[in-house]
């Protein structure tokens, strides 16, 4: 089934909200990211493999008041799910995968399900395949660009058009988009978030084709 994100106001806003990071110290994540260094000229898995034996580091970036301000307004919706959204600065480097990592493998999941949606070229899909299998989150992505890598369910986030790497925002998706759309929508349980500027009259209009209620 799809639940599809209408347009409503109390629950969504047009802009993201973006957390601060700050520097880790604990000496276990900086041996891993000199390692991660230090094989970042070979390949990103040789990146990966000095990540992924690194356990959650001593200062604890996870239990910033931003992160737990989002689960206690979650909570209060009786959401399930919490959007992770990087922006295209974010690259495939030892240096943000070493956040990443740290960041994600200290984080109180609760009954969460995290859902990572990376913008940018630099995400190739088997790169976000593995993080996302070695961190359990699931990949969100604009099926009609680009396949979900990860996920045992999907999470579809469909914004507007994507022109020689620039968003529109006021594209009006087509009959044949929304069908594509839904046919993406099989096999597992799917959400679709409309973020476009017609985002309510395309969720209706989706919700009829996929059979599902708005």
């Amino acid at each position: 089934d799809a639940v599809v994100g209408a347009g409503r106001q109390q629950e969504q806003q047009r802009q993201d909200q973006s957390f601060h990071v700050p520097s880790v110290t604990a000496s276990s994540i900086a041996a891993a990211a000199r390692s991660a260094s230090s094989a970042a000229s070979e390949s990103p898995r040789a990146v990966l493999r000095a990540l992924s034996a690194c356990g959650p580091s001593i200062e604890n970036v996870a239990s910033s008041a931003p992160l737990a301000k989002t689960r206690a307004i979650a909570r209060a919706l009786k959401a399930r799910i919490i959007v992770f959204q990087t922006p295209a600065t974010f690259h495939a480097g030892a240096d943000m995968l070493r956040l990443m990592y740290d960041f994600f493998k200290s984080a109180p999941r609760e009954d969460f399900v995290f859902v990572w949606e990376p913008r940018g070229a630099s995400w190739k899909e088997t790169l976000v395949k593995q993080v996302c299998a070695d961190l359990d989150l699931v990949h969100g992505t604009d099926p009609l660009q680009s396949r979900p890598a990860f996920g045992r369910l999907q999470y579809f986030r469909l914004s507007g058009a994507w022109r020689d790497r620039h968003l529109l925002s006021d594209h009006r998706f087509t009959e044949i988009e929304l069908t594509r759309l839904a046919d993406s929508c099989k096999g597992k349980p799917t959400y679709a978030f409309f973020g476009n500027t017609s985002m309510f009259d395309d969720a209706l209009r989706f919700a009829r084709r996929a059979g599902a209620g708005a």
